[in-house]
């Protein structure tokens, strides 16, 4: 489970990156945006989004193993879960889990969100609007650079909570929390929190900020409501 986990958690970074490349591809490059802005594409990033995911997170599979072992709460053999050798490589400890798991859910995809959002950001406000639209253009403008800035500030929150987590377990050696000092408690806690509200925030503020989502979404939401 904890490696379906750890899969769902990348996909949805690569995701929001993907969404990001898009974005900057029909705010930067419009005339590119007809050819490289299709639904199959979308379909085929999507997929080798999930390919990605599931190969990369593979060595999580063998971090346990069941076994049948006696539980003298129960007072019977019982299939439990132990922790197998792997676990305990620094290979895979230390290189895997900190190091590399930081550079690919942390470094890469934030310095490409920073990156991105700047650009399109600056590209935006460069563009000089017609005389006769300039003042809706203006709103239109403020409603998404905050619509961005909003999803990116959360989205390298909670990167960063999860960052943090993965440095407390390195710093006290530990493998699981119980080995770990009490401030791990804290800091996976708030980890924890920090993922769930990014995985289900970003809507909320598509229709906070997005006036063409939300009107989108009501349409289809009234649509769904008459059958």
């Amino acid at each position: 489970m904890f490696a379906i986990s750890s899969i769902s958690h990348t996909g949805s970074i690569y995701i929001v990156v993907a969404v990001n490349v898009e974005r900057y591809i029909a705010v930067c490059h419009p005339l590119k945006a007809a050819s490289f802005c299709t639904i199959s594409r979308a379909i085929k990033t999507s997929m080798g989004v999930v390919m990605m995911c599931v190969l990369y997170n593979v060595p999580r599979y063998f971090e346990v193993y069941l076994k049948w072992d006696w539980v003298p709460e129960f007072n019977q053999t019982m299939l439990v879960v132990g922790i197998s050798d792997m676990s305990y490589n620094y290979w895979y400890l230390t290189v895997y889990l900190v190091y590399i798991n930081v550079i690919v859910k942390f470094v890469i995809p934030g310095v490409l969100l920073i990156i991105l959002n700047t650009i399109m950001v600056r590209k935006l406000y460069r563009t000089k609007p017609n005389l006769q639209k300039q003042e809706r253009k203006g709103s239109e403008k403020e409603r998404f650079t905050a619509m961005v800035l909003a999803v990116v500030v959360v989205f390298l929150v909670s990167l960063a909570a999860a960052c943090m987590e993965l440095i407390m377990y390195e710093v006290n050696s530990a493998i699981t929390l119980d080995e770990c000092s009490e401030i791990c408690g804290y800091v996976s806690g708030v980890s924890q929190i920090s993922v769930v509200i990014n995985s289900a925030v970003n809507f909320i503020l598509f229709c906070f900020l997005g006036r063409k989502f939300r009107g989108v979404f009501v349409k289809k939401s009234l649509s769904c409501c008459r059958r």
